[in-house]
């Protein structure tokens, strides 16, 4: 069975390679949708097919214009026989992302019509504006199965009157894999921040690690923007997942903001270990902190 596997890939996004890898678990043969090809199968450390990302905006759109070997590669997005929306927050957060996804969708089923269209482990607000219901309605309605991570993307699916699906978990969570090792634990607590880190934070981490040393772990680059400039310890942004694994399994503590640094912790460190540096910051933070029983910094 020839299969496609679509998400958020090549953003360079660790949260989002962690769900490809993942994905890879379940449909190891399959080709992958990325914007960067390079730096996912460098990420997964896998080699496997890949295929680029159909025009969506105005930049992609001039390339499919002007580009004839981008248009040659898209011609290759045909012809599978399921094509898979592995997980994540799609349809999350930006209207911007609900019309990305909805123009990809569209795209994929207009030149792949008899393929079967899975969404797997999906994260859905419930606060979307109605454009991105509207969105999001055009686009699951369509689909042959659906899955979602939460209780709050059901909520989101029947608010757009939506009512055939499954409630599973997140894709990362749900993963075979488990990487802790029993002599590999050193004194290290890792921090993950989506806003600047302030000078009472940055106090208060100090005294939380006592005689650990302080890692700043970027899961994207734009999270190194907020490092204080005068963070005592070491910035890493992992290039690939057993760089990642090794450094969460070297450590004691992990206090962060986004969702896949939180369940990497929560997988590799345990939930007790694992806690949010700040309140949550959307709906996904919010529902798995419920249900894994993260405590607050």
């Amino acid at each position: 069975m020839k299969t496609l596997l679509v998400g958020n890939f090549g953003a360079q996004n660790i949260g989002d390679e962690l769900i490809l890898l993942a994905a890879l678990e379940d449909y190891p043969d399959a080709t992958v949708m990325t914007a960067d090809e390079i730096w996912t199968n460098g990420f997964c450390e896998k080699e496997f097919s890949t295929l680029p990302f159909p025009p969506t905006a105005f930049r992609s759109l001039t390339r499919y214009i002007f580009s004839k070997s981008y248009r040659q590669e898209l011609k290759a997005l045909t012809s599978f026989d399921q094509i898979v929306f592995a997980g994540g927050g799609l349809f999350a957060i930006r209207l911007r992302a609900c019309l990305l996804w909805y123009l990809v969708f569209r795209w994929l089923k207009r030149v792949n019509p008899t393929a079967e269209f899975r969404f797997e482990y999906q994260g859905i607000d419930v606060n979307l504006s109605w454009l991105g219901r509207w969105f999001a309605k055009q686009t699951f309605k369509k689909a042959d199965s659906i899955s979602v991570r939460d209780e709050i993307s059901g909520r989101a699916l029947r608010a757009c009157g939506m009512a055939n699906f499954i409630k599973a978990t997140d894709r990362v969570l749900a993963a075979s894999w488990h990487w802790r090792e029993a002599d590999a634990v050193k004194p290290l607590l890792l921090v993950n921040a989506l806003k600047p880190i302030t000078q009472p934070q940055l106090t208060k981490l100090h005294q939380a690690a006592a005689s650990l040393e302080l890692v700043f772990v970027a899961f994207q680059h734009s999270d190194l923007d907020f490092v204080p400039p005068n963070w005592p310890g070491r910035i890493i942004f992992p290039p690939n997942y057993t760089e990642l694994f090794q450094l969460f399994d070297q450590a004691e503590i992990a206090l962060g903001e986004r969702l896949h640094f939180l369940i990497t912790a929560t997988k590799i460190i345990g939930p007790q270990a694992t806690k949010l540096l700040r309140p949550p910051y959307s709906e996904k933070v919010y529902s798995f902190q419920a249900e894994l029983g993260w405590g607050n910094f």
